[in-house]
């Protein structure tokens, strides 16, 4: 990444008292997802002072009311021998509008951000990895909860309790708010500082 760029991602954050609740979830001896806990719906590998400042207007024209988030099941990506366990969020109709307003965005014309873009470093919705724009739109919305980064092949008890749990309610909160996060890798884990939150309007 470029000097003076940020890794930046768009999120719907948990409140607290509901990621602690899901904590439960994260096998013992696992290190669990940096705080905070939270929903990906866009993220940006290298953005530079101008296109952040762009970004920062457009997301403040959006205009979405307050989403009713049901968080159901925990799961694994397929093709993981390790890798995220993340619990599932129902794709609602109001949060794939959403998620579909976002895409929607124009890329920020930033050099940085378009070599990483050619060369497949950058995410589509809800986090997975691509190598062109057009992939991201064929993809469909999987929005889910990071809970924590395996490093092996997940155990058999945990298999079982995945598996067990598919489907099954655990939480939900109304989200009153976007947030805009950028995210500094670190060998314990991302660390992750708050840039700016856009609240949720009534329409």
């Amino acid at each position: 990444m470029d000097v003076g760029t940020k890794r930046v991602f768009l999120a719907i954050a948990l409140p607290k008292s509901l990621a602690s609740e899901l904590l439960v979830w994260v096998p013992e001896g696992v290190r669990p997802e940096s705080w905070p806990w939270h929903i990906t719906l866009r993220f940006w590998p290298a953005l530079n002072p101008a296109s952040l400042k762009a970004l920062d207007e457009a997301l403040s024209a959006i205009k979405a009311p307050a989403l009713e988030i049901e968080i159901c099941g925990l799961g694994f990506f397929k093709g993981f021998k390790g890798g995220p366990l993340w619990a599932g969020v129902k794709a609602t109709p109001e949060l794939v509008n959403l998620a579909q307003k976002i895409n929607s965005l124009k890329e920020p014309q930033d050099s940085s951000f378009s070599s990483l873009k050619d060369s497949g470093q950058v995410l589509g919705q809800g986090g997975f990895s691509q190598k062109s724009a057009s992939k991201a739109k064929a993809r469909p919305f999987r929005p889910h909860i990071t809970l924590a980064r395996l490093k092996k092949e997940p155990e058999e008890a945990l298999k079982e309790l995945v598996a067990a749990k598919a489907s099954d309610p655990l939480g939900s909160f109304t989200a009153k708010s976007l947030s805009l996060w950028e995210s500094r890798l670190d060998p314990r884990g991302a660390i992750r500082t708050l840039i700016r939150e856009y609240p949720f309007v009534n329409l």
